[in-house]
């Protein structure tokens, strides 16, 4: 990997690994996010940093859907806000195709927040 990170969001796909954000340990003492998004090819042994639109956050976590990446959860800088489902139920996903972060704008009808626990409540596949 080309930039250490702790707190990160990992997901497998077609031979390849995909790593976003994270947070390295900042040199006054706090935590500093990691912004780039990296891929590492399982055949080639080689990690690559994807180009454009970098995608900072941590404590995440996520599902593949329809060749996307969708992110759900954790926090952003420079706040650290939790960042939810947006009111318009689309969220950040990486188009795997694409090799970018795009919103996914496909409606996720049953996908609910839990307020109390702060947890996600997702239709059961079937």
């Amino acid at each position: 990997m080309n930039h250490a990170r702790a707190n990160h969001l990992m997901e497998a796909y077609d031979g390849e690994l995909y790593v976003f954000g994270g947070s390295i340990k900042h040199p006054s003492g706090g935590p500093s996010f990691v912004s780039t998004i990296e891929m590492y090819d399982i055949i080639s042994e080689q990690w690559t940093i994807i180009k454009g639109p970098s995608l900072s956050v941590t404590n995440s976590f996520s599902v593949i859907k329809d060749k996307n990446i969708l992110i759900f959860g954790g926090q952003k800088p420079p706040d650290e806000t939790t960042i939810f489902i947006r009111s318009n139920k689309t969220i950040e996903a990486f188009d795997i195709n694409e090799q970018k972060v795009v919103p996914y704008l496909k409606e996720l009808a049953n996908v609910a927040l839990d307020h109390v626990s702060g947890m996600f409540i997702l239709p059961q596949v079937q």
